[in-house]
């Protein structure tokens, strides 16, 4: 929506090493290209491991899309959930993985936080991400100027902002210690 429409760009083959057998993909939202399809084909006849480097929208997660989400070769499938107005297709979408046989910790978002909005609402997103205990990404945001607005910690079941793995805990103990307090 923000980043503009989505055009399909290049088959994989285009830019694809040989002699890799691992691909990132950078496309800001693959399930929503035309040819989301054939990509998906592509990477499975090659038999590659993908990272979809800037994630997936879990809104277009449906019966279609996720049978190759399942086969496709790949450590981790990558979300966001920004904003509460999105709760019934995240669940949505989280559920119809599950129920395919995609184990939650394969399942990781990123969590924008610290942007001017209500407090409880974030914590209602950790909430829910918790709830199927997949791996959380805090992102800080960024304001226009570039600068982190100032905030607190946000702690959910005195855990901050956070469940997921000791990976994602370090990451944001790490990122939490450059705020200002």
């Amino acid at each position: 929506e923000k980043e503009g429409q989505i055009k399909p760009r290049s088959r994989i083959y285009e830019f694809w090493d040989r002699r890799h057998r691992k691909i990132t993909l950078l496309d800001n939202n693959l399930l929503a290209a035309p040819n989301w399809q054939q990509t998906m084909e592509d990477l499975l006849t090659e038999g590659l491991e993908v990272d979809f480097n800037q994630g997936l929208d879990i809104r277009l997660v449906n019966e279609e899309n996720v049978g190759y989400l399942k086969r496709v070769k790949t450590e981790e499938l990558r979300f966001a959930f920004d904003d509460t107005g999105y709760e019934k297709a995240v669940r949505q979408g989280i559920e119809l993985l599950l129920a395919n046989g995609l184990g939650s910790r394969k399942l990781s978002f990123y969590f924008l936080y610290g942007f001017p909005v209500i407090e409880q609402e974030c914590i209602e997103r950790v909430e829910i991400l918790a709830s199927y205990n997949v791996e959380v990404y805090p992102m800080a945001y960024k304001g226009p100027d570039g600068k982190e607005p100032r905030r607190r910690i946000l702690m959910v079941d005195g855990i901050p902002l956070l469940h997921g793995s000791r990976r994602n805990i370090d990451k944001f103990l790490r990122l939490v210690g450059r705020l200002p307090e």
